[in-house]
């Protein structure tokens, strides 16, 4: 279960950097302010994804 939701967490990384790339001229404010949200939750995921790696790794 554990590969099955960092492999998740990696498609959704995929997925936010196509979309990003894709609307990078998007001026509206109120996208840029849920773009911002979207990248510290994306940030977040990644700590958290690191976190569990190194305890998973740490606990064999």
């Amino acid at each position: 279960m554990l590969r099955s939701g960092l492999e998740q967490q990696q498609l959704l990384s995929e997925a936010y950097y196509n979309v990003t790339i894709n609307l990078k001229d998007v001026s509206d404010e109120a996208f840029r302010l849920t773009q911002r949200r979207v990248s510290e939750l994306l940030q977040e995921a990644k700590d958290s994804v690191a976190s569990i790696l190194d305890a998973a790794e740490n606990r064999t």
